[in-house]
């Protein structure tokens, strides 16, 4: 088999490589119908499609009459977005996205003109290229590309900062040549960077190819010494100037601040190298002593707490933090201290803020002087009270009640607990929708009622925390005996994330463990302090503990699937509902029917589609076999999950709770829900709060006075051929239909049609069935875009704005099929809706309309959807065609 494969990998490549992309679209073709290689060949089809053609373009330039010929540059563009939109939502790709951005500048060239669109779209799927991995350099080089297309403003300010972020991460030649034109445009030229490797200090500059070697300053304090590198590496790479780099090292004795290294420019001033100026400190682990005598439950019992809150930026949230704090701390019975470390806040109102808490006696503040990063702060934080515990409290969390009693208790209930965490509306396995599914953070009265509901629900010793393979930093509790035994944070590790994962999983290995306290919730706002950065250090520091812990990541997405608050939270988000007024969780005027939505997706997107102050609530198809899964977005977003049959009483009842006696399908119902759930599907008449089909997904954007004018209100439908000679036949269409529709034999025969007429529309539906066949993967028309049912919102939404849909076919009428379809609008530019005269005569005027006031949308009609397969040149499907345009029944 692997043989096999190597074969397949080996033939696309060499005819892609020779430019006989017709024959590479067979191979691929062929191989999309077998599930084993259809990951593959839909890359593969991406890479045709921006391949030069070879032997394609001798074939373009033939008669015009050889019109039947798949050898068109643009169709191959188009046919390589629509593989690669696939692979998109399949498996978040960072290759498929980058190939997508590459195609609209491809696009863009074909056209021979410059296109703001598309240029635009190139930059977003850039942008979100690297925000999948920003370590990645070939991410990085599109990136920096990619900003001066995005629209917004100081592009070069923000090519610079990207660079200057990226600068003293590139410790390897290699990667250095291949950013050299980069490196010179944003930063200059000589320039460099520095960091600390082990003890120490390292860095490379760039000069000019067989320039004298240079004298660099070491600035540390007051002190300034020069010295020159020792090693030099010539630099070449394509398209860009020869140049040399320079590379050194330093050994330095005991800590120093300050540190910062400079070189002389051509203009004779010193230039600073990127990354200074810098604390050189040790890398060894702090706070490691003896281990503490005694290993039971209560022998290790510190003396009290430390509750350490690092602050550097965000003043509002800052404050709300601290108050929070001090607001409870006369409930809380734990001796604690409150003290807070000015990470050399670059904030003035904000260090006067804490300096005033600090006069008053409210909190223990210390300044430090260099931005020691979060690691650093937190090891300083830690060694401040060597006999008690920690809790590490980030300055966008908010507590209520005696917090830290709960949390107290939950370290102290069993042996060898190193950390326990609390619930939060965003913290990763105890966050309260879904485990890593962060949600808004309640306001303070929210908060409030979060916590009494916690409280209450899960008192019981026995079920009030969970074990957990790793805590989250945002409110982490820690023992004094597991510091004593394994140390503090590591200060190897790059600022900022994942510090905390690694304290734990060494703390795992020495045998401790962690546990998640699900009577206590903690609001967390998240990624505050360090914002667009965090992608990058998260993965930065992902790839040191994979090398440290082979077995955590198993271990984690283990724990992830297992779930071991989904009791807990579902005990809670039950009592807190019954403890909401019933106006504040649905929104008047909603019937005794709850609308069934076929994915979480959709459910997410009704909810949040909501207006302001009211509420939705929804029943959909939960994320496991046999799973739904009741949310709403009042008075903020909560979820239950349910298992059938194991959990109908407790469905039923909150259903009851909430006032619905019925399901009212807004997409069919499957077999296994109505046999759960027997007299409560199939109430289609019965009012749910959806008085028309806008209701779904989209708040009202259009005026009263503009719905319900009639076809007077709509472009007059245009002929199939003029809007095909538009598109050279060449086009993407978005299918919008219920799964039934997708599975009848007129679509599959319109698959089929298509490729035996060659035709170059490529069908991407925006809903799945529940398998396609393999001839009809084959057909190479059909590439399922689910945009609508995938959980990646933003990658649901890049898709939206950026992925270009030529048009859309319509299937049904269905109220869910239109919302689906009208989703896909943009405000400046509704798509062309193509459809039989069958669906149009069943939609209504609103249904057709778009939501944009002034906006007007074009109608193809279809005879049948076969007439889409038809060479526009062919005197047949004129006919059918122009038989097809009269006026709509609407």
């Amino acid at each position: 088999m692997l043989d096999t494969f190597d074969r397949f990998h080996a033939r696309a490549r060499a005819l892609i490589a020779d430019g006989d992309i017709d024959a590479a679209y067979a191979l691929l073709r062929g191989a999309l119908g077998d599930r084993r290689t259809r990951d593959d060949a839909l890359l593969w089809l991406g890479l045709a499609g921006l391949a030069k053609p070879g032997k394609t373009a001798q074939a373009v330039s033939q008669s015009s009459a050889n019109k039947t010929s798949t050898s068109k540059p643009g169709k191959w563009a188009k046919l390589a977005q629509a593989a690669l939109g696939v692979q998109l939502l399949r498996h978040g790709s960072r290759q498929a996205l980058q190939l997508m951005g590459q195609s609209f500048l491809n696009w863009q060239s074909l056209l021979n003109h410059p296109d703001a669109r598309q240029a635009q779209a190139a930059a977003a799927f850039a942008a979100e290229a690297y925000r999948t991995d920003p370590t990645d350099l070939t991410t990085l080089r599109h990136m920096l590309a990619a900003i001066p297309n995005d629209g917004l403003a100081n592009p070069r300010a923000r090519q610079r900062e990207l660079m200057m972020r990226h600068a003293p991460h590139l410790r390897e030649p290699e990667a250095i040549a291949s950013l050299i034109e980069l490196l010179i445009q944003n930063l200059g030229q000589p320039c460099g960077a520095i960091w600390q490797q082990g003890e120490r200090l390292h860095g490379w500059c760039l000069i000019e190819a067989g320039a004298a070697m240079p004298t660099l300053t070491l600035h540390a304090g007051q002190r300034r010494i020069a010295f020159q590198p020792r090693r030099r590496i010539p630099l070449s790479a394509a398209g860009a100037a020869s140049v040399d780099s320079v590379w050194f090292e330093l050994a330095l004795q005991g800590q120093a601040n300050a540190l910062a290294v400079t070189l002389p420019g051509a203009d004779g001033r010193d230039r600073p190298l990127v990354g200074g100026p810098l604390e050189m400190h040790s890398m060894a682990i702090p706070h490691q002593r003896e281990a503490s005598q005694g290993k039971g439950a209560s022998a290790g019992r510190a003396s009290g707490v430390t509750v350490l809150i690092p602050v550097y930026k965000g003043l509002e949230m800052t404050r709300r933090c601290i108050e929070s704090a001090l607001a409870n701390r006369g409930i809380n019975r734990t001796p604690h201290r409150l003290v807070v470390i000015n990470d050399a806040s670059p904030e003035p109102a904000l260090v006067a803020l804490l300096d005033d808490y600090a006069a008053k006696g409210l909190i223990e503040l210390h300044h430090q002087h260099i931005n020691r990063g979060f690691i650093g702060t937190v090891n300083h934080g830690l060694g401040l009270y060597p006999e008690r515990d920690v809790v590490l409290l980030n300055a966008d969390t908010r507590v209520h009640g005696d917090w830290l009693d709960r949390l107290h208790r939950a370290a102290y209930r069993r042996e060898r607990v190193a950390s326990v965490t609390p619930l939060s509306n965003n913290g990763e396995l105890m966050s309260l929708l879904a485990p890593c599914e962060a949600g808004p953070a309640p306001d303070d009265d929210g908060l409030a009622a979060l916590n009494e509901a916690a409280a209450r629900a899960n008192a019981d010793a026995d079920s009030a925390d969970v074990p957990l393979a790793t805590g989250c930093g945002f409110c982490l509790y820690m023992r004094r005996d597991a510091l004593d035994d394994i140390g503090g944070l590591d200060p190897s590790l790059t600022r900022g994330y994942g510090e905390e994962s690694d304290w734990c999983y060494r703390a795992s290995a020495h045998g401790w463990q962690h546990r998640g306290a699900v009577d206590l919730v903690v609001a967390h706002e998240g990624g505050v302090s360090f914002g667009a950065e965090k992608r990058l250090r998260v993965q930065q520091n992902l790839a040191v503990l994979e090398k440290r812990y082979p077995h955590a990541e198993r271990e984690f997405t283990a724990c992830l699937k297992r779930d071991p608050t989904a009791a807990a939270r579902h005990r809670l988000m039950r009592d807190w509902l019954r403890q909401q007024a019933f106006i504040h969780v649905r929104e008047p005027g909603d019937g005794a029917g709850i609308l069934f939505l076929p994915s979480l997706a959709h459910a997410k997107r009704h909810c949040e589609a909501g207006n302001s102050g009211q509420g939705q609530v929804v029943l959909a198809k939960g994320p496991h076999r046999h799973s739904l899964c009741l949310m709403g977005s009042a008075p903020q977003r909560w979820r239950i999950d349910y298992r059938l049959p194991d959990q109908r009483r407790e469905l039923e009842d909150d259903l009851h709770a909430l006032g619905f006696v019925a399901i009212v399908p807004a997409a069919r119902i499957p077999v296994w829900v109505e046999a759960a759930l027997p007299g409560w599907a199939g109430y289609t008449g019965m009012q749910h709060g959806i008085s028309n089909t806008r209701a779904l997904f989209q708040p009202q954007l259009r005026t009263p006075s503009t719905i319900g004018q009639g076809a007077d209100s709509h472009s007059q439908p245009i002929p199939l051929v003029d809007w095909q000679a538009r598109y050279s036949e060449d086009s993407l269409l978005a299918v919008a239909g219920q799964p039934e529709a997708l599975e009848a034999s007129e679509f599959s025969d319109l698959l089929t049609a298509l490729a035996r007429h060659d035709a170059g529309h490529r069908l991407l539906p925006l809903r799945t069935p529940r398998d396609w066949k393999p001839a009809q993967w084959s057909s190479g028309h059909l590439f399922p875009m689910p945009v609508l049912e995938s959980t990646w919102q933003e990658r649901a939404e890049l898709c939206r704005m950026h992925f270009p849909f030529d048009a859309l076919l319509l299937l049904d009428s269905d109220p869910l099929t239109l919302a689906e379809a009208r989703w896909l609008d943009r405000a400046d530019q509704p798509l062309t809706w193509l459809m039989t005269q069958a669906v149009a005569d069943a939609c209504s005027p609103e249904d057709i309309d778009t939501a944009s006031p002034g906006a007007k949308r074009q109608i193809v009609l279809l005879s049948e959807l076969a007439a889409l397969s038809v060479d526009k040149s062919c005197e047949t499907s004129a006919k059918q065609t122009h038989e097809a345009t009269h006026e709509p029944a609407f």
